[in-house]
């Protein structure tokens, strides 16, 4: 049975939060109800544009005349990760004060391995705007002073002078990202391969408002939205559980598990009460009345094992409803569809261990939302993530 379910973290008070992400986020809201954006740099000053977009315009007229340090990244393979690595590429940016070239999303990435990472630039790619709304990012970090290119004004830029190429894949975190890229501070673009993870917790902790403002601008695309809002209005109330009872999470718990022996860190709840899943549920005091939305990639189940989570569910009292949002969607879509039902739901309940359920979790808890995990144990996000 392992250990008993751990009971949710409670939602972090206003007070807790502090004032000043208050303000931050008063001050996103008001700048992306206004469409306001401003710059203060030499090349970006004069700056004064009725629109976000009328203003990325005239920023690339400007910098066909004149030569922008920029800085390119790559993201990992799964949802979770894609989003991991443009919170720390941006983070990365923001040190450097270069102006982003935002990346390629992946379609249908799927992290098979602890080898099978990076993602690269093929076919089963697409623009950021076709997951994100870029303006909804851009109002966000406009009071950190950020510059966001999409590929494709990227790509229209003139040709750097000079560039460098950064490998951070097999590194130790990153304890000092001006020191750490020091050698290239003068190239005029920096390409790095995925960054996800390779901060030190004392960067991230220290741009926590920075990360808490990327985190709220990563608001689905229009496109997406239609989607999640057509999810909504099918489900009414629900809450949200996100089982991790695939082929490959399986997998990867064993690969998990064996680390230990490695550092002598524990790792037994990877897998813990996923098939009774509804005793946390009970013990956690989850509505009998309110249906419950299962997150899983279902073609990955082992379909004995599916059954019999969600017999014990039913036997429990609750309606369990296997997720069918956006079926005609690519995979990594199809998770932002999730992810975003997961943080309307009333309730969301995950697997610690798995990086999307930490996600919905941290950014739940941002928002005072009810958040837990049915696993036991904790978190490991947490140690590389502001809490």
């Amino acid at each position: 049975m392992g250990a008993a379910p751990t009971p949710p973290r409670q939602p972090p008070s206003p007070k807790r939060l502090g004032l000043g992400l208050a303000a931050l986020a008063l001050l996103s809201a008001s700048l992306l109800a206004l469409q306001v954006f401003s710059v203060d740099d030499d090349v970006f000053s004069e700056l004064l544009p009725p629109s976000v977009e009328d203003a990325w315009e005239e920023v690339l007229q400007r910098a066909s005349h004149t030569q922008v340090r920029t800085l390119s990244f790559s993201v990992c393979n799964g949802f979770a990760n894609q989003r991991l690595s443009l919170v720390f590429g941006l983070v990365i940016a923001k040190q450097l004060g270069r102006v982003v070239v935002l990346p390629q999303m992946l379609l249908n990435g799927m992290q098979t391995s602890d080898e099978n990472r990076e993602a690269s630039d093929t076919p089963s790619s697409t623009p950021f705007e076709e997951f994100y709304d870029l303006q909804a990012l851009r109002a966000a970090l406009a009071p950190f002073h950020m510059r966001l290119l999409t590929h494709v004004q990227g790509a229209a830029l003139p040709p750097s002078r000079s560039s460098a190429n950064v490998t951070l894949a097999g590194s130790k975190p990153i304890e000092s990202v001006v020191d750490h890229f020091a050698l290239h501070q003068n190239r005029d673009h920096i390409s790095m391969d995925c960054p996800a993870l390779y901060l030190a917790t004392g960067v991230v902790q220290a741009e926590s408002k920075f990360i808490r403002a990327v985190l709220m601008g990563l608001r689905p695309s229009h496109t997406v939205e239609g989607y999640i809002r057509a999810a909504v209005e099918r489900l009414g109330t629900f809450n949200f559980l996100h089982l991790r009872i695939e082929r490959d999470w399986q997998a990867h718990c064993k690969r998990w598990a064996a680390l230990s022996a490695m550092d002598g860190v524990v790792r037994d709840n990877c897998f813990n009460h996923t098939i009774d899943v509804h005793r946390a549920m009970t013990a956690m005091g989850f509505d009998r009345h309110v249906p419950v939305y299962i997150g899983s990639q279902w073609e990955q189940v082992r379909p004995r094992l599916v059954a019999e989570s969600l017999s014990g569910m039913a036997a429990a009292g609750f309606t369990p409803i296997r997720s069918r949002s956006a079926d005609s969607l690519p995979r990594e879509l199809a998770a932002l569809v999730d992810f975003e039902l997961a943080m309307r739901a009333e309730r969301f309940l995950g697997n610690s261990v798995s990086s999307f359920s930490a996600l919905v979790i941290l950014e739940r808890h941002y928002r005072g939302l009810w958040a837990g995990y049915y696993n036991g144990g904790d978190i490991p996000l947490e140690q590389v993530s502001p809490a």
